[in-house]
């Protein structure tokens, strides 16, 4: 697992942008690069085959969706439509023109157009602010109509207008001992280190220097029954993306798999298929990331935290094919 330290970064960030036109480009190229996987008539049974066939994959999804799919956006100004979604494209042009306005009116400071400049400016401030005002009524109008019935979302709204809500930001500082570090990228180190070893640390401070309890003590005996398991088939693995959740993803958007089912479906059935055949799970999808999220206390102290592990998209699709009895693909069957 790796802190995910996106969530300190500057204006600069990089964001998933899936449209029409981002799609019928990546799905050229995805079709192109792995046309070869319609042709395959045997699953792979060998473990280190089956390895670096998932990694080739894995690792050429990936820079495809780097080249179509991720995007740098800029935040340049706290008016951002991201931060007031009320703010129209038209409104923010007008907060440029009064911009324009006020820098006409103070480099006019102490010419005969001084007055005129400054009326100008305020007269084009006050129908702005107005018009700014009647949009944000309009748009949490629109809000509350959209969860009328669903008390929590409703909620939700109410927070978002008074401005309380979970913060999901790093601290500005984190205390290491009585050391404060300031560093962003020393921040999400530390966390790194908290999380890995906290456990280790639980069982020092309860056991001491007598050694933890084996854990064969507490946990059941085994299993006394194997699993049979049919192959799995492209309708399964669209069954499954058209159940993700859009806005949980640490790597590749659902967004995407879900305008492109068929060529993922038959290619992803293919790998899982090998995948479990030869006794692998791919380490690609072992790899979380982490975001600390706050729980209460100072916001400077790392154990007011609690890890968040967010999983690749691709391995939810696995684990959930896996899951026994799903569609009645398994069974368990008592070892002689």
């Amino acid at each position: 697992h790796f802190v995910d330290d996106s969530t300190v970064a500057d204006k600069h960030i990089k964001i998933h942008s899936v449209n029409d036109d981002t799609i019928a480009s990546f799905s050229n190229d995805f079709e192109y690069e792995f046309s070869s996987f319609k042709h395959n008539k045997s699953y792979i049974t060998d473990k280190d085959k089956a390895r670096s066939t998932f990694s080739k994959f894995y690792s050429k999804l990936n820079d495809l969706y780097n080249k179509h799919i991720i995007t740098d956006k800029v935040f340049t100004s706290s008016r951002n439509k991201f931060d007031k979604p009320w703010i129209s494209a038209g409104l923010a042009m007008a907060c440029k023109t009064k911009n324009k306005l006020h820098n006409k009116w103070i480099k006019s400071r102490g010419s005969p157009s001084e007055v005129a400049c400054m009326t100008e400016y305020k007269s084009y401030r006050s129908k702005l602010r107005n018009l700014i005002r009647i949009s944000e009524i309009n748009y949490y109008r629109s809000q509350f109509d959209h969860v009328r019935g669903n008390l929590k979302k409703a909620w939700s709204v109410i927070n978002s207008i008074r401005s309380k809500h979970k913060s999901t930001r790093f601290p500005n500082f984190v205390d290491i001992n009585g050391s404060i570090v300031t560093n962003r990228r020393s921040i999400c180190f530390e966390f790194n280190e908290y999380f890995t070893t906290v456990a280790d640390n639980l069982n020092n401070l309860k056991y001491g220097a007598t050694s933890a309890p084996d854990f064969m003590k507490f946990l059941p005996k085994s299993v006394s029954k194997t699993i049979f398991m049919n192959h799995f088939t492209p309708t399964e693995v669209i069954d499954i993306i058209n159940c993700l959740d859009n806005n949980k993803s640490s790597d590749i958007s659902p967004k995407l798999l879900k305008s492109l089912p068929d060529p993922f479906a038959h290619i992803l059935s293919y790998l899982f298929n090998s995948c479990m055949l030869s006794g692998v799970f791919p380490d690609e999808l072992k790899i979380a990331k982490v975001i600390p999220l706050y729980k209460a206390g100072s916001h400077n102290v790392m154990s007011n935290y609690r890890p968040i592990s967010i999983l690749p998209t691709l391995s939810k699709i696995f684990e959930k094919l896996i899951y026994p009895g799903r569609n009645g693909h398994s069974a368990l069957i008592p070892l002689l």
